[in-house]
């Protein structure tokens, strides 16, 4: 499967990477091509990761994992266009000194779905990265949530975690 990854950093590099040693084509969505940190990450991912546009990215793939700070998610679905794949949806709507920017009155879910017009839901969002690149743990299994409305998503093969045993909990509303 093809899958565009909004956002080169921990998180999308551990779920990215992920997928492509699951034999899924991750394609990171990055401003700059020739930034050296996404370089140094399709070196990591494998030989069929690749680097694009978010736009480029988002467009050719069947799921776009969304992975920004929440600062830069509303012009990284703005720069990644008409979204025709399922979006999955994993930012947390946080300040950059870790407050919550929004969630008191809407959530950050309700916020993602009217910027991409209808995301399929949240995901890896309550776990951090270390968790992703690891999950084995003596106490048992890392759950995963998935929260919202859209079937699609739910049944996404990139939906739960791509090469770690976990087990994923689906929630109905992402409000």
């Amino acid at each position: 499967m093809k899958i565009a990854v909004i956002g080169s950093g921990d998180v999308g590099g551990a779920l990215g990477k992920g997928w492509e040693k699951q034999g899924h084509s991750a394609r990171f969505g990055v401003r700059d091509k020739s930034d050296p940190k996404p370089a140094a990450l399709l070196q990591e991912a494998g030989s069929n990761a690749q680097a694009a546009g978010m736009k480029e990215a988002a467009q050719s793939t069947e799921v776009v994992l969304l992975a920004t700070l929440w600062p830069a998610t509303q012009e990284a679905i703005r720069s990644a266009g008409n979204l025709a794949g399922i979006l999955l949806d994993c930012t947390n709507p946080l300040k950059p000194d870790l407050p919550l920017e929004i969630g008191h009155t809407t959530s950050g879910a309700e916020q993602v779905d009217g910027w991409a017009k209808g995301a399929g839901g949240k995901v890896f969002n309550t776990t951090g990265s270390n968790n992703m690149e690891n999950s084995s743990y003596p106490g048992g299994l890392v759950t995963m949530f998935h929260c919202g409305d859209d079937a699609r998503a739910k049944s996404a093969p990139g939906n739960w975690p791509p090469t770690w045993d976990s087990k994923p909990s689906t929630l109905e509303e992402s409000r």
